[in-house]
């Protein structure tokens, strides 16, 4: 039900006491493996949680392999391979700049996509309204 991506072990920590249904990563590669896998099984998870700077590796201009940006590009691809959107995805990392630039590449590919740095009072609630809803 919800892909959390960060290669922080506290935050996966954090998060996995608050929905311990979720599938964690820690690495672009892992998160783009069950991505592919969810939808080869019948469709992408409704929650896409995602950091952008994997492995300290900062700004990562061009997009490198292990960083957020590498899975915005794959849920973008899926989407055009005309699988179903996911219904949010969050962007919570700290690098404003680079979660902005996110965003904007999930918006043209037309997926629901917010900016809520990690234990942001915003974060928390972007993902519940979505499960209650």
């Amino acid at each position: 039900m919800i892909l959390f991506l960060d290669d922080q072990a506290a935050r996966r920590a954090r998060f996995l006491r608050e929905y311990p249904m979720a599938t964690r990563a820690s690495t672009a590669a892992v998160a783009i493996h069950f991505l592919t896998q969810a939808c080869n099984n019948g469709g992408m998870q409704p929650i896409i949680c995602l950091d952008h700077d994997l492995g300290g590796t900062g700004d990562c201009e061009p997009c490198g392999a292990n960083c957020g940006c590498a899975v915005v590009e794959h849920i973008c691809h899926l989407v055009r391979c005309e699988f179903r959107a996911p219904r949010l995805v969050v962007l919570h990392s700290y690098n404003a700049p680079a979660a902005q630039r996110m965003q904007a590449r999930l918006h043209e590919a037309g997926v629901n996509a917010v900016l809520a740095p990690f234990n942001a009072t915003r974060f928390w609630a972007e993902i519940a309204e979505i499960l209650n809803a």
